[in-house]
């Protein structure tokens, strides 16, 4: 996933302006709740781990579903993997990563094509519509995808037209970059003489929740090593720094 990388090498920057970094606040939150989280590839629960390991760790019980396998990604690992064996092999560290963050469930891989999701988002927000019931609180990407990448985008579009016929509602957790922290990754970027920018931050009003999950720190980085077809060494050492300057993850939620 190109544009996560790079999302990933500028965002990592941040940990030389911890000091700007949004301030964490705390937030209610349940004690035993049932989570279903959706997202589009494995990795992408990166955006999140804090959370997710955060509501383990107060005994939630969360349900990972990941809409594709990452059969379309590359191998950044060094293995020459492609297709279907990069599916599985990332099949595999998502479920080392989530083993990491303390989640206990069986995760579900839909094993959609990596790619195609945009061209049958209907068919999927029915589908994700079927996994509904039993849970108390959804969480997927925002309208922007985080990054951007069109399977992110049409899965939080899913997620959202399957949340809106619910008849029992529930708050819908997506997950967000602020205008405030896309705008420090942008300067750390044009300093460090990478061409990119996050694609659609929201802006910073917009974000009604920031979770603190300092105490999380080292959970997220083991899990973000556990992917290593995605992100090679010197990725995973902006991570870590990034990871001990920002103790804290942003949502809009709507309920």
């Amino acid at each position: 996933m190109n544009l996560w990388c790079k999302g990933l090498i500028t965002i990592a920057a941040l940990c030389v302006l911890s000091a700007c970094a949004l301030r964490p606040t705390q937030v209610p939150e349940k004690t035993n709740g049932q989570v279903l989280v959706l997202l589009a590839h494995p990795d992408d629960e990166t955006w999140i781990s804090g959370t997710l390991a955060r509501w383990a760790d107060q005994g939630q019980s969360l349900q990972l579903v990941y809409v594709t396998s990452g059969d379309a990604g590359k191998d950044r690992s060094g293995q020459g993997l492609s297709g279907a064996e990069l599916a599985v092999v990332r099949e595999q560290e998502a479920r080392k990563a989530l083993d990491i963050l303390g989640i206990e469930r069986a995760t579900i891989f839909m094993r959609w094509p990596d790619g195609s999701v945009s061209q049958r988002q209907d068919e999927l927000s029915g589908e994700i519509e079927a996994l509904l019931t039993g849970y108390d609180r959804l969480v997927s990407f925002g309208a922007d995808g985080v990054t951007g990448h069109p399977d992110h985008i049409a899965v939080a579009n899913a997620v959202h037209q399957a949340w809106q016929s619910l008849k029992r509602p529930m708050p819908l957790y997506q997950a967000a970059v602020s205008s405030k922290r896309a705008g420090i990754a942008q300067q750390i970027a044009n300093d460090m003489g990478i061409p990119y920018k996050i694609p659609q931050p929201i802006a910073d009003e917009k974000v009604t929740e920031v979770i603190d999950v300092s105490a999380q720190g080292d959970k997220r980085t083991a899990a973000f090593q556990a992917h290593k077809t995605q992100f090679p060494a010197p990725i995973q050492q902006l991570w870590q720094r990034f990871v001990e300057a920002s103790g804290a993850e942003e949502f809009v939620v709507l309920d």
